[in-house]
């Protein structure tokens, strides 16, 4: 990234992502588990106590829903 914006080595990457529109990492996870709830939204309500734990195992051990981490 610092290489395609052109800047040095010691800059900060915080104001490039603000600047390119880009969301860090985790917050690309954080929002793709909110997607994948707001999608499956009926099926949460009705397994709500499954589906809790299984999120919680998402967060805590990311590499089970395959991103490398």
């Amino acid at each position: 990234m610092k290489f395609m914006s052109n800047v040095g080595r010691d800059t900060s990457c915080r104001e490039l992502f603000k600047t390119l529109n880009i969301l860090p990492l985790p917050c690309m996870y954080i929002m793709e588990i909110i997607h994948c709830i707001k999608i499956n939204i009926r099926g949460l309500e009705q397994n709500s106590g499954i589906i809790i734990i299984h999120v919680i195992d998402q967060i805590f051990n990311p590499s089970s829903v395959g991103l490398i981490v």
